[in-house]
């Protein structure tokens, strides 16, 4: 029965999101301020089939409504009010897989030390931890240029190139939460200069034979 002095196009939806993780909290607000006075009614369909329970309180200005989509794929949700549908085509949400950031590892030796003016490289591995966005930031006395490559696999190559010496703090996150073992502490040292080493002892015979059983002894200056 459709309710009399009942207008639904001043009914709005907000709040309901295309796609969401699977068993995640799901909230959206009808808002039936100025559509007059009627019955509220949501029907949620899920990919199976089965109905799924909503729980429907209401507000100053019409109505809050969760669930929580425990299945992957497309739910339904048809939207009434004084028994008249709220909009010609039920709305749609996409239960995608979830994400798990304590899933994603990282390792190499970029992660905890470098050295000036060289690449220093490091592995994300994000295989197992579902769908989600990840993020790389590098934090120090200069600001180094990152490079990071999709390797097609689910894992990442990502390089940084610390321009000055010091302390270097590397963020790594996976849907905006740090991932086990970040932020990572890295430590950038000065590079080698070999045009600069001398090396002298009498353990170093650049000309004849080895001199063997007398104590070799050698200095880097």
């Amino acid at each position: 029965k459709v309710e009399p002095n009942v207008d639904v196009s001043k009914i709005k939806v907000d709040g309901l999101e295309p796609t969401a993780p699977v068993n995640s909290l799901q909230q959206f607000r009808v808002i039936t301020h100025g559509a007059g006075k009627a019955e509220f009614a949501v029907s949620i369909t899920s990919p199976s089939g089965s109905k799924v329970k909503a729980h429907v309180i209401p507000t100053h200005e019409g109505f809050l409504v969760n669930f929580t989509p425990t299945q992957l794929g497309e739910y339904l949700l048809g939207i009434s009010f004084g028994g008249e549908p709220i909009s010609h085509k039920p709305f749609r949400l996409t239960c995608l897989t979830g994400s798990d950031p304590l899933k994603v590892k990282a390792s190499g030796p970029g992660l905890h030390r470098g050295i000036v003016n060289k690449p220093a490289e490091f592995m994300i591995d994000t295989r197992g931890a579902g769908q989600g966005g990840l993020g790389v930031t590098v934090e120090g006395p200069c600001e180094a240029a990152i490079n990071c490559r999709d390797n097609g696999d689910g894992t990442c190559s990502v390089a940084y190139l610390p321009t000055e010496i010091g302390d270097y703090v590397i963020n790594i996150t996976f849907n905006n939460d740090h991932i086990p073992g970040s932020p990572y502490q890295a430590i950038v040292v000065p590079g080698v200069d070999f045009t600069k080493i001398k090396v002298s002892g009498n353990g170093i015979q650049f000309h004849g034979k080895s001199v063997c059983n007398k104590r070799s002894r050698m200095f880097l200056t």
